[in-house]
């Protein structure tokens, strides 16, 4: 590109007229607007080397209205890009003092080190964050065309109310989590006592239910008992019933068998009938009364099973 000696143009025309003459010249599609790449071309033609095309785009971002540049906003986005210019100049030199071993990189804490003071107390470890997040192999040596541009941001309140508002998001979800914490420790300790409770009602159920089967059993082993009991003093009664009726078939037996005894003698001898009559009289009331001994016996064999039974 033929160089353009600016100083002998300022000689003979205004400052406006200049702006207006150089947005001509590099006007090429006559849109009124000049492309970042065509302001690049201006720039590098009022200094030496200009700067590099992401720093004009960012140039027009901060100054321009859209994507492109017109001829009002020639003026100003000219001195955003002087000054950044001027900036990039010294920010390379620093660069270069890191970069001991002139590989053209540094590290990541390097890079940090320059931003903390080239901005700062606008210093935002959010956009530093932000920054390391969207590199393509994070971890890697960070070149100087990497951080030019950022670097050459003019800080503002923006990023510190952004840093603020960070702190604040941050803070909130620490209080946030902590206030779940507590709501999951008492969520736990009531969780932790309604089981207790339940277990302690549960315990108290098998309790209820372990008392009601032993007292069912021994209902049961009682009325058993009882039973048993009712069929011994059944078994005994009868079986006193049947000795009774065999004693007194017996006794009937005898008495018969006597009878007949007595009939046989009557036949015999006076004397001997008298004999036999006392010595019958004498048979009968020892039956008499070993029947009566023999009654007695049995009737106080069953008063005794009862008391035992009732015991």
């Amino acid at each position: 590109m033929k160089t353009i000696n600016m100083a002998a143009i300022l000689d003979w025309m205004s400052e406006e007229e200049a702006l207006t003459d150089m947005f001509n010249r590099f006007d090429t599609d006559f849109t009124g607007e000049l492309t970042a790449e065509q302001l690049q071309q201006l720039h590098a033609v009022l200094r030496d080397g200009g700067i590099s095309l992401p720093q004009v785009e960012a140039s027009i971002e901060a100054v321009c209205a859209a994507e492109t540049c017109d001829r009002q906003e020639l003026c100003d986005v000219l001195n955003e890009m002087d000054r950044r210019y001027f900036l990039v100049r010294d920010l390379q030199w620093e660069f270069a003092m890191l970069d001991r071993e002139k590989k053209g990189i540094i590290s990541e804490g390097q890079a940090r080190f320059l931003f903390q003071a080239v901005h700062d107390d606008f210093f935002s470890p959010r956009r530093w964050l932000k920054f390391l997040r969207s590199r393509a192999v994070p971890g890697s040596g960070i070149s100087f065309a990497e951080i030019e541009v950022p670097l050459c941001d003019i800080p503002t309140m923006d990023w510190l109310d952004e840093q603020k508002h960070d702190e604040d998001k941050a803070r909130e979800e620490v209080l946030r989590r902590k206030q779940e914490k507590e709501r999951a420790v008492e969520e736990a300790r009531k969780a932790a006592e309604n089981k207790a409770r339940l277990e302690r009602e549960a315990a108290r159920r098998r309790e209820d239910a372990s008392r009601k089967k032993a007292e069912a059993e021994a209902a049961k082993l009682k009325a058993e008992q009882e039973e048993a009991e009712r069929k011994a003093r059944e078994e005994e009664e009868e079986r006193n019933r049947k000795k009774y009726e065999e004693d007194m078939k017996k006794l009937s037996e005898e008495e018969a068998k006597l009878r007949e005894e007595e009939e046989s003698l009557r036949l015999e001898e006076a004397k001997r009938l008298e004999e036999e009559d006392r010595k019958r009289r004498e048979q009968e009331e020892a039956a008499q009364k070993w029947k009566k001994e023999e009654l007695l016996k049995q009737q106080e064999l069953e008063r005794e099973r009862e008391e035992r039974g009732k015991q």
